[in-house]
Parts: C-alpha cells; sequence; structure tokens
C-alpha cells in the first residue's frame, strides 16, 4: 500500500491507491501503518513538537444496553501525550487541524443471540464511518468482533471521534470485552498530515 499526500497547489487532496485496511497498534499504543507512506518534498507541515493522537481501550468487561446505539466507555489510556482523548467524555478532541488515522477495533458479547452487530467511528455525534456490520437472517451471532481505519479530517477545534457498538438482540445483556492489554476494544488515533 502506498499513501500519496499530493502537494496543496492542486487542494491539498489525499490520494490513497489502495485502502487502508489494517492499523497495528503496540502494547504502548504505538501506531504502525502497513506499507509505505511517499510525501512530495515541501509537503509535509510539522505540528511543532507536539505529538498529537491517542490509544485507549477497555481494560474490563462493560455492560451496555441491548438495542441502543452506545458510546463505547474507554477506561483504559495506552498512549495520550497531550491529553487530546477526554476519558470523561469519551472523545478524541485534538488541538491540531489535519488529517488523522484513526483505527477502531470491538469485541462484544451477548448472552442471547444477535441479528445485528454494528461498529461505528463517530464524528462531531453523527456516525461518519461504519467499521463493521454484521446481519445474520439466523440470529444465533453470540460474539461480534470488528476491526477498520480511515483516514479523518479534523478541524481542531471542535471536531471530535467516538467509538460507538450497537447489538440488536431481542433479550438478554451485551457486553464490550475488556482486558488489560486492550487488544479487544481500542480506539487509536494518530495525526497524519497537519493543516
Amino acid at each position: 500500500m502506498t499513501l500519496k499526500i499530493v502537494s496543496e497547489a492542486t487542494g491539498g487532496r489525499i490520494q490513497n491507491e489502495t485502502p487502508i485496511d489494517v492499523l497495528t497498534v503496540g502494547a504502548a499504543g504505538l501506531i504502525t501503518l502497513p506499507g509505505n507512506l511517499v510525501m512530495p518534498a515541501g509537503v509535509l507541515k510539522q505540528a511543532g513538537n507536539k505529538k498529537i493522537g491517542c490509544s485507549v481501550f477497555i481494560s474490563a468487561n462493560t455492560a451496555f444496553t441491548r438495542n441502543v446505539d452506545t458510546k463505547i466507555p474507554y477506561t483504559g489510556v495506552g498512549w495520550n501525550p497531550n491529553g487530546a482523548f477526554n476519558t470523561s467524555t469519551n472523545r478524541f478532541t485534538p488541538d491540531v487541524p489535519g488529517w488523522y488515522a484513526v483505527h477502531l477495533t470491538s469485541s462484544t458479547n451477548g448472552d442471547a443471540a444477535s441479528d445485528n452487530c454494528q461498529t461505528h467511528i463517530n464524528k462531531n455525534g453523527f456516525t461518519n464511518i461504519t467499521v463493521g456490520l454484521t446481519n445474520t437472517s439466523s440470529a444465533v451471532l453470540l460474539v461480534c468482533v470488528h476491526s477498520g481505519s480511515q483516514l479523518v479530517y479534523m478541524n481542531g477545534t471542535t471536531d471530535y471521534i467516538e467509538g460507538h457498538v450497537y447489538r440488536g438482540q431481542a433479550s438478554g445483556t451485551c457486553t464490550l470485552n475488556g482486558d488489560a492489554g486492550g487488544s479487544a476494544n481500542r480506539l487509536s488515533a494518530i495525526l497524519m498530515y497537519p493543516d
């Protein structure tokens, strides 16, 4: 995969020759993109010495309401160098405008069969990116795992991102799976191209 960022003379558009489908998040929250990042000379702008991004996760199993779109309550912080992720609101609100690589992984369990599981990256309170959508007509889905990545533009003032899940099931409880390493439910973001 090669991600090219073209010059501002062409409007600063981002071209993705092959869709980004995987980001690797290390134990300390370090985000690694697959492939090579190619930038023409003079295009990359620095965000000073700021490290902008976050890597947050759910450290213990957390119940959530079935048949309701639910904001994921991240309890563990792997990496949040400038405090852009607020653990009280569960929002990532960076103070530097630009394009961010955002990755969301969710794992949910239900004690009753589910026929609809969804995972979304919400920007400014709206479903902006559907990371995963699983529908089964046989209603036998007890465990649902989704993972996906997207480049998202953030304005550096009011734009924010949240992780959301939904499980459609007739009865029983739903659980966001948690673990100390944060591999089951994680939201990661990193500034790729500042304005």
